[in-house]
């Protein structure tokens, strides 16, 4: 089970095209927490425009083989949400400088090929390729 709220800050007459308007310019920080002991993990995300969060959304993951793939998952979690909005243009700023590097480089990974290639598959849904960076908390 998940949950993905947006924030009622304000009642505009075409909701859709304020969210649009709103995250146009926004950015998108999917998080992640991983149990080794049973292989859980919670994901969660934010989108921020201007400081104020817009959408966010927080779930369980019932099976993660290592906090990498756990961050993968999130990742591409936040970009499917995010697509939903109809947003096409936004930049994703991710607390894991590996993740950052496996998306950004063609280097093989075979064990995070399928959490890769599915995210790549997500970005050319956006107008504009998304930009990664590495953000540390």
């Amino acid at each position: 089970m998940y949950m993905t709220r947006w924030k009622r800050s304000c009642k505009p007459k075409n909701r859709l095209s304020h969210i649009q308007a709103a995250l146009h310019f926004g950015a998108v920080k999917p998080t992640a927490s991983w149990i080794n002991k049973d292989e859980r993990a919670g994901l969660g995300f934010v989108v921020m425009n201007a400081g104020n969060p817009m959408l966010y959304g927080a779930r369980e993951l019932t099976r993660a083989t290592s906090s990498l793939h756990a961050e993968a998952e999130g990742l591409i979690w936040a970009m499917q949400e995010v697509l939903k909005t109809r947003n096409r243009s936004i930049q994703f700023e991710l607390d894991c400088e590996q993740l950052v590097k496996l998306i950004q480089s063609e280097e093989d990974w075979p064990s995070m090929a399928a959490e890769i290639d599915e995210s790549k598959l997500c970005c050319w849904h956006f107008w504009k390729y998304p930009s990664f960076i590495f953000q540390d908390l």
